[in-house]
């Protein structure tokens, strides 16, 4: 796999939250261009070993060109490359940096009780190509 060339979501992988989310980008992506992996898995792991990479594992993570981005920086630029209606969401971002951050946080720190925590079940068959399960 080519770091440099492809865009991975590294997700929480552990709440119904990330998999509703999960779910929604992949309905409303535009290309084939990501790549999704829970940030406990086998490769995510190694990968943020390699790379240095300190994970709370309560944020989500978009490498993307080789780059690094947290949060609402990471949320934003995945919205920025779906399609409409999705693509609407990309109107928040007109907010300054410390609203979306402080509101990602509250999201971020309820989402279990947004919705009940449960582990994310595996991806169905016609997407499952697009998870990297290590």
């Amino acid at each position: 796999m080519n770091r440099e060339s492809e865009s991975i979501i590294f997700f929480d992988g552990e709440c119904n939250f990330c998999n509703f989310t999960i779910k929604y980008i992949i309905k409303y992506i535009k290309n084939a261009s990501y790549r999704f992996s829970a940030q406990k898995s086998k490769f995510a792991l190694r990968l943020f070993r390699e790379i240095g990479v300190k994970n709370n594992f309560n944020s989500i993570i978009l490498m993307s060109s080789g780059k690094l981005f947290y949060e609402a920086e990471a949320i934003f630029k995945i919205i920025k490359n779906l399609r409409y209606p999705a693509k609407f969401l990309y109107v928040f971002n007109v907010f300054p940096k410390f609203i979306n951050m402080y509101l990602y946080k509250v999201i971020s720190n309820n989402r279990n009780k947004i919705y009940n925590k449960k582990m994310c079940k595996y991806p169905e068959k016609d997407i499952s190509k697009l998870f990297i399960i290590e």
